[in-house]
């Protein structure tokens, strides 16, 4: 779940901090040092929520458990961590390569909710719910996240 959660989380986060950068400067090198800089901190944040909230649950469940699963707990915090760093480097991509900054923004945006849709679809038929839902479940969360950068880059304007 970790896994997943990062790839998630990693992809709209840092999608919707380029959306508003990319909008709000027409600086290249500003939006990529502060997208990375800024998806570093977050995957970091993740991975120590995981763990803590991991943690805390296990005790919450176990209240009278000697032995604490540490490891397990680290294990899914690097997961969530490792996941969150790849997944965002993906809508970074397009910024660094395509020449057109307004091209590059659109086609992060496009492959960020495309990816959204395709994890909750495979999430979906592995767990045999509904796929095109679940699509939409992992989707639309992401789309929201993405526009709240769009529009916090067109009030710096």
């Amino acid at each position: 779940m970790s896994l997943l959660s990062g790839v998630e989380s990693g992809l709209a986060t840092t999608t919707a901090i380029v959306a508003g950068l990319a909008i709000s400067t027409d600086r290249r090198h500003v939006v990529v040092v502060t997208a990375i800089i800024s998806l570093s901190v977050q995957a970091w944040n993740s991975a120590m929520i995981t763990i803590f909230s991991e943690h805390t649950q296990s005790q919450i469940d176990h209240p009278y458990s000697i032995k604490d699963h540490y490891l397990l707990f680290i294990n899914d915090g690097l997961a969530q961590f490792l996941a969150h760093i790849l997944a965002s480097f993906i809508p970074i991509l397009p910024i660094v390569f395509v020449s057109d900054l307004s091209t590059a923004l659109i086609s992060s945006v496009l492959i960020t909710i495309l990816l959204l849709f395709v994890l909750g679809y495979k999430n979906g038929r592995i767990l045999k719910r509904g796929a095109f839902k679940t699509g939409l479940e992992a989707m639309v969360p992401g789309a929201l996240v993405i526009m709240v950068g769009v529009v916090a880059g067109l009030a710096l304007i």
